[in-house]
């Protein structure tokens, strides 16, 4: 537990630029605690719900999308051939 406690200071102090106090002033501390004890259980969600899936939905009977042959290539182009056509794009006046 105490090198835990040194690691955390030593974190905080690296961090933070006002030392941690070693005792807590008894001002601080809590006179009283509270006992937080729920034995009803949680029902706040219906368990009917069907997850929504994060993703573009394809159309039904639709043969999947294959990439366009710029992005298929996309990797046998140099840096200095995409900095070409970015200049030309930009030449031309497109807007990119």
């Amino acid at each position: 537990m105490d090198g835990c406690i040194a690691a955390w200071l030593r974190d905080i102090n690296t961090v933070y630029f006002e030392k941690v106090p070693d005792v807590t002033p008894a001002s601080a501390m809590l006179s009283k605690g509270l006992l937080m004890m729920k034995v009803e259980q949680w029902t706040g969600v219906s368990s009917d719900i069907v997850p929504v899936t994060l993703a573009v939905a394809e159309e039904k009977g639709a043969e999947p999308s294959a990439p366009p042959a710029a992005e298929a290539k996309g990797l046998e182009r140099s840096d200095s051939d995409l900095a070409r056509e970015l200049q030309a794009k930009l030449n031309a006046g497109e807007d990119i």
